[in-house]
Protein backbone atom coordinates (compact mmCIF):
# COMPACT_ATOMS: atom_id res chain seq x y z
CA UNK A 1 0.00 0.00 0.00
CA UNK A 2 1.31 3.44 -0.91
CA UNK A 3 1.19 6.00 1.91
CA UNK A 4 0.58 9.58 0.85
CA UNK A 5 2.72 11.93 2.95
CA UNK A 6 0.66 14.67 4.57
CA UNK A 7 1.72 18.05 5.91
CA UNK A 8 1.36 16.94 9.54
CA UNK A 9 3.36 13.68 9.21
CA UNK A 10 6.66 15.33 10.15
CA UNK A 11 5.04 17.21 13.04
CA UNK A 12 3.61 14.00 14.50
CA UNK A 13 6.86 12.09 13.98
CA UNK A 14 8.85 14.80 15.73
CA UNK A 15 6.42 15.04 18.65
CA UNK A 16 6.34 11.27 19.21
CA UNK A 17 10.13 10.98 18.94
CA UNK A 18 10.77 13.88 21.31
CA UNK A 19 8.08 13.59 23.96
CA UNK A 20 6.72 10.02 23.62
CA UNK A 21 3.32 11.39 24.65
CA UNK A 22 -0.17 10.63 23.48
CA UNK A 23 -1.42 12.55 20.47
CA UNK A 24 -5.03 13.27 19.56
CA UNK A 25 -5.79 13.02 15.87
CA UNK A 26 -9.25 14.05 14.77
CA UNK A 27 -10.92 14.47 11.43
CA UNK A 28 -13.75 13.26 9.25
CA UNK A 29 -14.39 9.60 8.64
CA UNK A 30 -12.27 7.62 6.19
CA UNK A 31 -9.46 10.09 5.66
CA UNK A 32 -6.65 7.81 6.88
CA UNK A 33 -6.19 8.68 10.57
CA UNK A 34 -5.71 5.07 11.66
CA UNK A 35 -3.53 4.28 8.65
CA UNK A 36 -1.31 7.29 9.36
CA UNK A 37 -0.81 6.42 13.01
CA UNK A 38 -0.25 2.75 12.23
CA UNK A 39 2.43 3.76 9.75
CA UNK A 40 4.12 6.06 12.28
CA UNK A 41 4.34 3.38 14.97
CA UNK A 42 5.45 0.70 12.51
CA UNK A 43 2.36 -1.50 12.30
CA UNK A 44 1.90 -3.32 9.04
CA UNK A 45 -1.86 -3.34 8.51
CA UNK A 46 -1.88 -5.00 5.09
Amino acid sequence: MRIIRRLYDALLEEHLATYRQMVFVSGPRQVGKTTLLGHLVGEDRT
